[in-house]
């Protein structure tokens, strides 16, 4: 096997093993909680995850319906909310397997 050939096939097991995150803001997507989590999502990327951070416009942001019909469109296998995200991201995993919920400051709605 070539050199290249064996990077590539060294690429693509890696590709495999990389987790996917997802994000979810709290109830008013105010400046802490976007630049906390836009921190987060930013380390999570240094250390190699698939970080994706669903953000909501003002309208969206009391629509707690479309809030999991956006995110559950995504397969993911850890899921962070904070606040109202983190009731978001407990309903993710009632409804899809997951390895890890983490909650800051969690509330509900």
């Amino acid at each position: 096997m070539t050199m290249v050939r064996q990077q590539k096939a060294k690429n693509d097991e890696e590709a495999k093993n990389v987790k996917k995150v997802l994000l979810i803001h709290g109830w008013g997507n105010q400046p802490w909680d976007d630049a906390c989590l836009t921190w987060v999502a930013e380390i999570l990327r240094q250390w190699w995850y698939e970080v994706i951070f669903e953000h909501y416009n003002y309208a969206e942001q009391t629509d707690f319906d479309y809030w999991f019909d956006t995110i559950l469109t995504h397969d993911v296998d850890i899921v962070i909310g904070h606040s109202a995200g983190a009731y978001c991201a407990l309903q993710y995993a009632q409804i899809k397997p997951v390895s890890q919920v983490i909650c800051i400051a969690p509330t509900t709605p």
